[in-house]
């Protein structure tokens, strides 16, 4: 075989392998960048220390992205305690998309974390997140009401009394 199609034969085998590896270096600029926050667990914690060091409208803006609201909901559902300690600096930034959901999973925890969902409750009964807002009935089964209000009759901390009874009153239909 003549030295120089030896040769012209490597260099196609040669191109074609690097091919993909050149292909791969040219558009390494517009491939997506993962942002740290994107890589990061979000978790009680992390939410707490952010709202120390950047205030309850930032952290709330934060939540919008990467699904943050959906996870502190289901945190809050499931009656994790540090999360629901979170909520009284957020509720006043949560978008109105977020609010009926976060009030179903404060209910939905009401019967399992009651002092903890009591003590988020706006001391002024508003209409979103007072007693009267998140303590409706209206998608609770009768049971999961019967343990929400025994739950809530249990209390006895004076300091919560009048959230209580807000939310007693909205369980109760009153």
């Amino acid at each position: 075989m003549p030295r120089h199609k030896r040769t012209l034969e490597l260099a196609v085998v040669f191109g074609l392998a690097l091919l993909p590896a050149t292909a791969c270096l040219r558009f390494a600029h517009s491939a997506p960048t993962i942002t740290v926050e994107a890589t990061t667990p979000l978790n009680a914690r992390m939410i707490a220390q952010r709202l120390d060091s950047d205030g309850a409208e930032a952290t709330a803006r934060f939540l919008d992205k990467d699904a943050g609201w959906l996870r502190l909901r289901r945190a809050v559902s499931a009656g994790w305690k540090n999360w629901i300690a979170l909520l009284p600096a957020l509720q006043p930034y949560v978008p109105e998309a977020e609010v009926e959901p976060l009030r179903a999973a404060m209910r939905h925890a009401l019967p399992t974390r009651t002092r903890d969902i009591v003590a988020t409750l706006d001391p002024k009964n508003g209409t979103v997140f007072g007693g009267g807002a998140v303590c409706r009935r209206h998608d609770l089964t009768p049971a999961a009401r019967f343990r929400a209000i025994r739950a809530v009759e249990s209390l006895h901390d004076i300091r919560d009394e009048e959230r209580a009874q807000d939310c007693l009153r909205a369980l109760q239909g009153r």
